[in-house]
């Protein structure tokens, strides 16, 4: 509606785009009515590049008030999909006046819409990737673990995956689909992989354990159940020892979790310092 208004408005403001060689008909349309479509395009294009450059000017300004950054992040997520979005609705307010019938109009503000959608979706995907280098990345090269950087993959793939399946959902959504039974169906799909999955799962839980207690670290010689070697990585499902015959054992994290511990390396550090 405001869409057809906006159309309006623009065509009575200027009438000679509708008269002499502007109103020869192309597929229905007239060449006034194409100019428009592409003028509307490039407005929008220009109105997306000025806010950009006021944001980021506006961005820098709080910068150097603030030292976090999430000036940064934003700047990341937002910089290309944002002026892509601006020529989208140029192209949705464009469309307006074109001569196409009421039912394609209709299907062609769906594939819009969807592409909207799609592009919001790529702007959280971009959040995600900035959040991850500006803020968890530096976090991650600060300690000795390779677990934490296991956790920031493993995180990073969760957060993708919600915003694939939300963004699925509302397309399937704007297509008639009952979101409520095909979230339904997924539940019963994802109960029957955890089920599949639960000694994945518990390897997680275990690494996350691990990371938090520290009960060793890469380097160290450690003695975990009946398995004795030094500490050659960290996943975020297994740990691997690396023996004196140089064979490297791999234990799951789950095992690691529930068996006796003995870092043989803390006295022989003391003993170092002493």
């Amino acid at each position: 509606m405001i869409a057809r208004a906006y159309a309006t408005l623009i065509e009575s403001s200027l009438p000679f785009l509708q008269e002499g060689i502007f109103a020869q008909k192309f597929l229905g349309s007239s060449l006034g009515s194409y100019i428009l479509f592409l003028s509307s395009i490039i407005v929008f294009f220009i109105i997306g590049k000025l806010f950009m450059f006021v944001f980021k000017r506006y961005m820098r300004s709080l910068a150097v008030k603030t030292q976090n950054k999430f000036d940064d992040i934003v700047v990341e997520a937002l910089s290309a999909p944002l002026i892509w979005l601006f020529i989208l609705v140029g192209v949705y307010f464009g469309l307006r006046f074109l001569s196409i019938e009421s039912g394609a109009l209709a299907s062609v503000d769906f594939i819009v819409s969807s592409v909207a959608i799609l592009f919001i979706a790529w702007i959280f995907w971009r959040l995600v990737d900035a959040i991850i280098k500006f803020y968890l990345m530096p976090l991650a090269r600060k300690t000795a673990t390779q677990l934490d950087d296991q956790l920031i993959s493993f995180s990073r793939n969760v957060a993708k995956a919600a915003i694939v399946v939300i963004t699925l959902s509302m397309i399937l959504s704007k297509l008639g689909y009952d979101i409520t039974t095909l979230v339904a169906s997924l539940s019963i799909g994802s109960l029957a992989f955890a089920f599949a999955a639960k000694e994945t799962i518990t390897d997680i839980f275990g690494g996350v354990s691990i990371l938090t207690s520290q009960p060793f670290v890469i380097g160290d010689k450690v003695k975990i159940g009946s398995s004795v070697g030094i500490v050659h990585e960290i996943g975020l499902t297994h740990t691997r020892l690396l023996t004196e015959e140089n064979y490297l054992i791999t234990i799951p994290n789950r095992k690691v979790a529930s068996s006796e511990i003995v870092n043989m390396s803390i006295q022989t550090k003391k003993l170092k310092k002493k």
